[in-house]
Order: structure tokens, then C-alpha cells, then sequence
């Protein structure tokens, strides 16, 4: 297993620090620290335990998680487009990891 992918990137990607809330089971949570995404996968960064967790959730089969990743900001511009639509850009509030996850 490559761990950088470098061979398997087909997309380019964004560095990132933001908190990623990811779910081990039905009750809990782990919040983990997302390094950088692409469309194509992300790259997280996490403690022993936490790696542990999100391992033994996935299961030896389908290896497979469910990943949050909240986001607060302010409308910052709006601009109507010629077919009814608008396009919006938005402005990330910086808070601390635990105000943005909530």
C-alpha cells in the first residue's frame, strides 16, 4: 500500500486544517483533523485511539465510515444569474475546533 498515493492521484488537492467529526458507531463520535481533500479522498490525521476506533467501525469487509465536516460563514457577496439562479460566495467564520463542530 502506497500512503501517499502519489501513483493514484488524479486530482489535485487542497491543504486544509479544519475538524472532521467521524462517526464509530450508533452513539459516538471522534473528531479528527483533515490535512487535506481532493474530489477523489481526503487525508486525516488522528491519535492511535482514535485510528483504532474508526478501524474497528469500518469492519474487515466493506471499510467504510461516515465523515461530517461543518463549516460556519457569512454570506459575503451575491450575484443573480441570466437564468433566474444565483451564485454565492461565502466567507468562513474562523472559530475554534470546537465551536465548529458544535
Amino acid at each position: 500500500m502506497n500512503p501517499s498515493g502519489a501513483n493514484k492521484r488524479r486530482h489535485p488537492r487542497i491543504c486544509v486544517e479544519l475538524p472532521v467529526q467521524a462517526r464509530v458507531d450508533q452513539a459516538n463520535t471522534v473528531i479528527l483533523h483533515l490535512a487535506d481533500i481532493s474530489a477523489q479522498g481526503m487525508q486525516l490525521r488522528m491519535k492511535t485511539s482514535e485510528f483504532e476506533s474508526l478501524r474497528k467501525a469500518a469492519g474487515a469487509k466493506n471499510q467504510h465510515n461516515s465523515f461530517e465536516i461543518q463549516l460556519t460563514a457569512r454570506l459575503a457577496w451575491v450575484m443573480p444569474n441570466e437564468d433566474g439562479t444565483f451564485t454565492t460566495g461565502w466567507e468562513f467564520n474562523l472559530l475554534e475546533d470546537e465551536q465548529r463542530i458544535g
